[in-house]
């Protein structure tokens, strides 16, 4: 058993889902930060589990040619990025292959996986940056959050952040200089100015200034500082959030300089954007990303369209273009404004959007025909209930676009057990030099014609109906992507028995002469959840 501390000579045969590289070494599997496929290096054991374990590399021995020399110095310190250290073709490499493992290990499907597109950006990509802000050497800065922590790295020049957000930043910092605007403190919840959120437009930007309370002195020299750095197009947001909270922006904003808006324009359309609004980061890839999913759709002028996460109404209003009829529903009041305005603007009167949760603004379909279905959920996937309600409305097609492979790949094996068969999967490198990819994909129904039936005794199969519902695997990780925390194959198997769900014998049955912890009710509520979400009880 390999000890904390030990230096072993490792050899990378692969990546881990965030590009670490992973090692194995007499059936024991190390997970090593920055070291790429193919080379070797003395590798350092930090943190030791049983069946694995974290290191870091002491020395490299073999160099890829993949390797890139570090361009940036927040790097890899901010949390940011997680490739810089690979070329871009080893990154797209990377995500073509978390995408196809997603989809045969997750979602237990054979499609054909394409190559992901590259970005046509690979630097200053983002319109958009969430900034933290904190103190340094007694100077206000603005930075990033260090991976998994709250430790804020102060980061200049972001090689892939907009250009100008340094120039924000610095027009903050000499604002907080001159007022005494105090630094938020999230262990004591005291302090003012919490973030820097900024977006950037067509010709206009936005600076949201994030404050822990209501009161911002002598706003005027803040707009006038943000002003003399960025110009004249611009407008000036505050945002009011006194919670107790990981969530960026709370719910009162109060404009501080024009009208708390910015517009961009998008595969034609115009758009107008507020702070609370989804709007992609990336825009030149997006525009790509959207004529991908159109074209899936083969959407024409007899068609319904009802699009789910609609945001501002981007999706929806480049179907609407091409169909009968476009529907957009989103749960945010203030996306759902912007998307109407964003309809008048483009002068779009085949579109209504609804404001409501998606899994309950579905039903209202239930008795209306809709033809092409598109989803774009957020990282967690498309809940139980929304799935149950999208095969009720029973469309001809849906599109499916992820930033989630794992959850995509979930949600398509569990339509496809319903009838609505995927045959492509088409990444896209939206967020270069970090470990995330865009995907989009068409789910086709399958008419009668089209499927066999095969009958099954499930007694011969040695197995329950319930039990050929999940995996074990399937379960841990649908508690984990919703809930946050893990549950162990103990655990599942205790509430498969409080549910009656028969087990064949295995390991993973509980014992009747052995005392076992209880599975805490936290964790068998989460469980339940599961087991409704894959149909094993009701």
């Amino acid at each position: 058993m390999p000890q904390k501390n030990e230096i072993m000579t490792l050899t990378a045969c692969g990546y881990t889902n965030e590009g670490e590289g992973v090692c194995r070494a007499e059936g024991f599997v190390v997970f090593v930060p920055g070291m790429l496929e193919g080379e070797q290096a003395e590798v350092q054991l930090l943190k030791v589990k049983k069946t694995y374990a974290y290191g870091k590399i002491v020395r490299l021995l073999n160099q890829s040619e993949e390797r890139n020399e570090i361009d940036c110095p927040s790097f890899p310190q901010c949390g940011g990025c997680k490739l810089r250290h690979m070329s871009y073709e080893e990154e797209l490499k990377l995500k073509k292959q978390l995408v196809t493992d997603a989809v045969e290990r997750i979602g237990g499907l054979h499609l054909k996986v394409w190559e992901v597109r590259p970005s046509p950006k690979q630097f200053h990509y983002r319109n958009k940056a969430q900034l933290p802000v904190g103190m340094e050497n007694g100077v206000p800065v603005t930075g990033f959050f260090a991976a998994r922590s709250h430790r804020l790295v102060s980061c200049q020049n972001c090689l892939i952040g907009d250009e100008r957000t340094d120039l924000a930043s610095k027009a903050l910092a000499e604002y907080m200089q001159k007022t005494g605007a105090t630094v938020y403190d999230e262990t004591t919840h005291r302090g003012l100015i919490r973030h820097l959120y900024l977006r950037y437009g067509t010709e206009k930007t936005m600076v949201c200034v994030v404050t822990n309370g209501k009161k911002l002195p002598n706003s005027e020299l803040l707009c006038e500082k943000m002003r003399n750095a960025l110009g004249e197009q611009i407008t000036v947001v505050q945002n009011v959030n006194t919670e107790k909270t990981n969530v960026v922006l709370g719910k009162e904003m109060i404009p501080l300089f024009g009208d708390g808006t910015i517009s961009d324009r998008l595969c034609g359309l115009e758009f107008q954007i507020s702070p609370h609004s989804f709007f992609q980061v990336n825009h030149a890839q997006t525009e790509q990303l959207y004529q991908k999913a159109v074209e899936l759709s083969a959407v024409s002028k007899e068609d319904t369209i009802l699009d789910l996460y609609c945001g501002i109404g981007t999706m929806t209003l480049l179907f609407a273009d091409k169909a009968k009829k476009a529907y957009g529903v989103e749960i945010v009041p203030q996306a759902i404004e912007n998307a109407k305005k964003n309809a008048e603007k483009n002068g779009i009167e085949n579109v209504e959007f609804l404001c409501g949760d998606a899994s309950t603004a579905v039903k209202k379909f239930e008795n209306e025909p809709v033809d092409v279905v598109v989803v774009d959920p957020p990282r967690t996937g498309c809940s139980a209930e929304l799935i149950d309600s999208i095969l009720k409305i029973s469309p001809k097609r849906i599109i499916y676009v992820s930033c989630n492979p794992a959850t995509l790949a979930r949600d398509m094996k569990l339509f496809a057990e319903s009838g609505y068969m995927g045959e492509e999967v088409y990444p896209f490198d939206m967020f270069p030099r970090t470990a995330h990819v865009e995907t989009v994909a068409l789910l086709t129904k399958l008419k009668e014609s089209d499927s066999i039936t095969v009958e099954l005794n499930l007694d011969e199969l040695e197995v329950t109906a319930p039990e050929m519902k999940a995996t074990y695997g399937q379960i841990k990780e649908y508690v984990l992507n919703k809930y946050g925390f893990k549950v162990s194959s103990l655990n599942i198997a205790q509430v498969k028995k409080e549910c009656g769900i028969i087990e064949r014998e295995n390991y993973n049955k509980p014992s009747d002469d052995y005392k076992q912890p209880n599975c805490p009710k936290t964790k068998a509520d989460a469980i339940k959840d599961a087991f409704k979400y894959f149909k094993m009880i009701n």
